[in-house]
């Protein structure tokens, strides 16, 4: 029997719950979701289906966008980070420290905006977390981000580690 057919006699008896996780599935593996899974979806199913979709597309869409834009302030605060290396650099001469106010000036700022940057960004990569995490409950734990934001997150989670041993190691 082909992959159509069973599914054909399958869909009938589908719950909203699965009908959904056949999309989020069909949306992850970027291939096309069969149409006989919206259109076969009894009447009575179709409130607790459209929670589910919903559930994704605020996932892969509106978190989706703080994710993206997440990543990329992570990013200017690794640039804040090399800045800081630099001017640490530039304020020893000959491994002596040599005393200029506005390298200690940027200094200071640079570390105080990092630090700052840090806490903000990890309190947010938390929240990220804790939303994926309960949505994913509702797909019986399966993830139900795609997969360009699940490594973005992923990145984002390197780049503070990195950030963090980092300043922890300049002091």
């Amino acid at each position: 029997m082909t992959r159509r057919k069973r599914m054909k006699k399958l869909l009938p008896s589908l719950t909203a719950s699965e009908r959904a996780l056949l999309l989020l599935r069909s949306w992850k593996e970027d291939t096309d979701e069969d149409d006989q899974i919206r259109l076969t979806t009894p009447a009575w199913q179709v409130r607790e289906f459209n929670r589910y979709m919903g559930l994704m597309n605020g996932t892969n869409t509106q978190l989706g966008a703080s994710i993206l834009l997440l990543g990329c302030q992570i990013e200017k605060t690794l640039l804040r980070v090399s800045w800081l290396i630099s001017v640490m650099q530039l304020s020893l001469c000959d491994g002596r420290p040599k005393a200029t106010k506005p390298l200690a000036t940027l200094s200071e700022a640079l570390i105080e905006s990092v630090e700052s940057s840090f806490r903000s960004h990890w309190q947010e990569l938390r929240a990220v977390e804790l939303v994926v995490s309960e949505t994913s409950e509702a797909f019986g734990g399966e993830d139900p981000r795609i997969p360009a934001l699940r490594s973005t997150v992923e990145k984002a989670r390197k780049d503070l580690s990195c950030i963090h041993e980092t300043v922890t190691e300049l002091g």
